[in-house]
């Protein structure tokens, strides 16, 4: 299309291999590593938003129904107990959101789905992204305590690494709405449960 990046068509179903990869990892987590269940609800909304990207990159979704399941992935969030309540300005202080906390959680997280859906279509991008981002988050969460955060980002990490080897330059796959809007769903969920 006028939009591509690439000259000959790619296969857009490698986010098939980062998510699998992700839940084996993550299914151990939850037997290793008790903590780790606490995500669970991550876990389920990502999954959700995993099989509408299927379907997305094998028939093809109209808008409604990708925003509709972006909807209801971010409203399960909300109904586990993971909303933006509150959001801290420099030299301000903390805002709460009140009554917005729910419509605020639910924008934030189609903002960061559809985000990182536009990036996978360079070579490497949100891969590289999803790798780099992870690491930190992992780094980051292990040096506060959050031993549980760190281990989950550990899996999407490796996950990520294992799929970037296809997808550097010249790319043999991407990740297709799939592993983008699974990714960016989980990023989405960290930076909430994080505030």
């Amino acid at each position: 299309s006028e939009r591509s990046s690439h000259e000959a068509p790619k296969p857009r179903i490698g986010g098939m291999a980062i998510v699998v990869s992700f839940y084996a990892a993550y299914c151990f987590l939850v037997v290793a590593a008790p903590a780790t269940r606490v995500f669970a609800p991550m876990a389920i909304g990502a999954g959700m938003l995993f099989v509408t990207g299927v379907v997305d990159d094998w028939r093809g979704l109209g808008v409604k129904v990708r925003f509709g399941a972006q909807i209801v992935a971010a409203l399960t969030m909300v109904y586990f107990g993971v909303v933006l309540d509150h959001v801290h300005v420099p030299a301000v202080g903390d805002i709460a959101l009140g009554w917005m906390s729910a419509p605020v959680t639910v924008l934030l997280v189609m903002v960061s789905v559809n985000f990182y859906n536009f990036i996978d279509g360079i070579d490497g991008l949100a891969g590289g992204s999803a790798f780099i981002a992870s690491g930190f988050l992992a780094l980051i969460a292990a040096m506060l305590g959050h031993t549980a955060l760190a281990l989950v980002f550990v899996a999407v990490a490796g996950s990520a690494i294992g799929f970037l080897h296809f997808n550097f330059p010249p790319s043999r796959t991407f990740m297709g709405d799939s592993g983008s809007t699974f990714l960016g769903y989980l990023f989405a969920y960290v930076a909430v449960w994080g505030n």
